[in-house]
């Protein structure tokens, strides 16, 4: 995980690797995705409000 400042704030990019190029693996990862999706949304209130889950 990365945390990369530019003018508009703060870029966050995240990389993942170990999936099989497979129809399982593509769902795999997507699943994930939607994980770091979430704890990504609960990082930024707990940055910008203080508020904890």
């Amino acid at each position: 995980m990365d945390f990369i400042e530019v003018k508009e704030g703060t870029v966050v990019s995240v990389k993942e690797h170990g999936y099989q190029d497979s129809t399982e693996g593509h769902v795999r990862c997507l699943e994930c995705a939607t994980g770091w999706g979430e704890a990504l949304t609960l990082l930024k209130f707990y940055v910008e409000h203080g508020l904890r889950y």
